[in-house]
């Protein structure tokens, strides 16, 4: 933890350290708890993805830098084609507001909150409803997400 605080150029959010506290992240290939199927990266995981998505900012240029990727956004999750949800830490009514990062594309904010979207899942979980367009299903014993029709 102490390695991530000191790499970025923000503050964490507090929701996010908590978790990180319980658990440094989620293994493969089965740690892919989150809608869209994403995986909650670990401390080290996160510290690599964003000195990575920041090197890369830097060589795209100032024009990039908040539609593309920014240095106050923390990434925590990781889909299997690169894409990251990341928690916005620079200050403003977006503070702590949850994106998703597609590197392809450009950013969009998902939720208001770690909290709001932990308890999105937790709400899909119990009851077998989508949250976004996500479908909460188990495949061979193990949590997936099917797109919702």
């Amino acid at each position: 933890m102490q390695r991530l605080r000191g790499t970025l150029r923000c503050e964490l959010s507090a929701d996010l350290a908590a978790t990180l506290q319980e658990c440094d992240g989620a293994s493969e290939p089965n740690g892919r708890f989150l809608p869209g199927s994403y995986r909650l990266l670990g401390c080290d995981e996160i510290v690599e993805q964003y000195v990575m998505l920041n090197t890369l900012l830097d060589e795209l240029g100032e024009s990039m830098v908040g539609y593309w990727w920014h240095p106050e956004w923390v990434p925590f999750a990781t889909h299997i084609a690169s894409d990251c949800l990341f928690v916005d830490m620079r200050e403003g009514e977006d503070h702590g507001r949850i994106g998703e990062f597609r590197h392809e594309d450009h950013a969009d904010g998902i939720w208001s909150s770690f909290a709001v979207m932990l308890h999105e899942v937790a709400q899909a979980l119990q009851s077998g409803r989508a949250v976004r367009e996500y479908v909460p299903t188990v495949v061979e014993g193990e949590l997936a997400w099917e797109w919702a029709d």
